[in-house]
């Protein structure tokens, strides 16, 4: 149950970083390592749901195209 709590948690920062009024490019590079936590935490969660959810994988390229 701890790690679902912080699969929101991680949502949540990660949120408000894609949301911010202005991002720097070193901002890119937290948000970047932040997606990827995420992204692997929700596996852990939800392996069978998510491991080929095109979304996700999204995820690991937003920063890229920000």
């Amino acid at each position: 149950m701890l790690i679902i709590k912080q699969c929101w948690v991680k949502f949540a920062i990660c949120s408000k970083a894609v949301f911010a009024e202005s991002i720097f490019d070193n901002n890119y590079v937290r948000l970047d390592v932040m997606l990827q936590n995420l992204s692997i935490d929700l596996l852990k969660v939800f392996l069978e749901e998510f491991s080929n959810l095109p979304n996700l994988h999204v995820l690991c390229h937003l920063s890229e195209h920000a």
